[in-house]
């Protein structure tokens, strides 16, 4: 399975460089997320990570506070974190939905 992932990786990759543009793939986070007090994603949460953090130019990771604490007063509000950047530094941006 690793394999596999990491040749996909490498295609979409290579598709964005032949035609310049940008390729957006999404993944399943492991379930260990679930498991601990501290919810927002990390790295080493995408499944196979190994290969998403070789291969991605950024990776984002999405939280929302409602889904896990329903008497949050942040609901409707989801945070996109950019986990990697090759391009600038890593960052936090709340967004209101």
């Amino acid at each position: 399975m690793y394999k596999r992932i990491d040749s996909i990786l490498k295609q979409f990759r290579a598709i964005a460089k032949q035609f310049n543009c940008a390729v957006l793939g999404l993944a399943q986070l492991k379930r260990e997320v679930d498991s601990r007090s501290e919810k927002r994603p990390t790295k080493v949460d995408f499944r196979e990570s190994g290969g998403f953090e070789q291969e991605a130019t950024v990776m984002l990771g999405l939280y929302r506070e409602d889904y896990y604490d329903k008497q949050t007063t942040q609901k409707g509000i989801f945070e996109v974190s950019v986990l990697k950047s090759r391009f600038s530094s890593e960052t936090t941006v709340n967004k209101i939905v």
